[in-house]
């Protein structure tokens, strides 16, 4: 995610509009609000926003109405529920959630809540972007070979090595996006991963030419240690990869 964040608050309450703006301001944010979901649409089809705090109970469009337009036309944008009646609005809240909201908050909000409600936001957002890289990059049955090699490690410090071997053997190479999902399956940090990765030279964070992934050449070092149905099948989804992966360099 970019180093800085636009964030609009939609809200008929112009307190609730320049609370928010005087917390999230001083902390690099870009701020803007906007007094109905009208005039948020107009923004939104205006100007780029990451982030959206909406209120639910709004005069003309409402809150439900208005997250539905903003999944549809904007569906990356994060969205955070902010609402007054958190109790007697509670089945709404449900269907924003079925809709695609992160989260909600209760207003009003101290400046410390609505920081930390917004790094939280971001980073799940962070998460999402970065799960979704990994799976353009590497196919599924891939990911899933190195969430069972953490696995199979979990709870087991002393061969973290190991498992980081076993992980790059599959994949040619440890991004940090590997490295952090390596992290959470063998529930250590992922600054640990990162300062074992960076420390020892046989590690690779990024491919190299001399050195083929085994998940591009289709070796049967994939599924090395698994049971022999289970291997196969991932060998057949790998060349299967391969192949759709030629056609596609094929088509130019």
């Amino acid at each position: 995610m970019k180093d800085y964040i636009n964030i609009l608050v939609v809200d008929d309450d112009p307190i609730i509009i320049k609370s928010a703006w005087r917390a999230l301001e001083p902390e690099g944010y870009i701020v803007e609000g906007v007094l109905s979901a009208k005039e948020a649409m107009n923004r939104i089809q205006q100007n780029h926003y990451d982030l959206v705090f909406t209120d639910l109970m709004m005069p003309g469009i409402d809150g439900i109405t208005f997250i539905r337009w903003l999944r549809q036309v904007r569906p990356t944008i994060g969205i955070v529920v902010i609402t007054g009646h958190l109790i007697q609005e509670m089945e709404t809240i449900k269907e924003a959630h079925k809709l695609g909201i992160i989260t909600h908050m209760r207003k009003p909000f101290t400046p410390a809540m609505l920081k930390e409600t917004t790094a939280e936001t971001l980073a799940w957002m962070k998460e999402v972007e970065l799960n979704s890289r990994l799976k353009e990059e590497f196919p599924e049955v891939i990911l899933k070979a190195v969430d069972e090699v953490a696995m199979q490690y979990r709870g087991n410090p002393g061969h973290t090595i190991r498992a980081l071997l076993r992980c790059q053997d599959i994949l040619g190479y440890l991004p940090p996006g590997i490295q952090k999902r390596v992290a959470q399956g063998l529930d250590m940090y992922p600054s640990e991963i990162h300062s074992i990765v960076s420390f020892y030279p046989y590690f690779r964070t990024r491919p190299e030419e001399d050195r083929v992934p085994c998940h591009i050449m289709g070796s049967q070092k994939v599924w090395r240690g698994m049971p022999l149905k289970k291997g196969k099948k991932v060998e057949s989804a790998v060349n299967e990869f391969i192949r759709m992966r030629q056609l596609e360099e094929a088509r130019g």
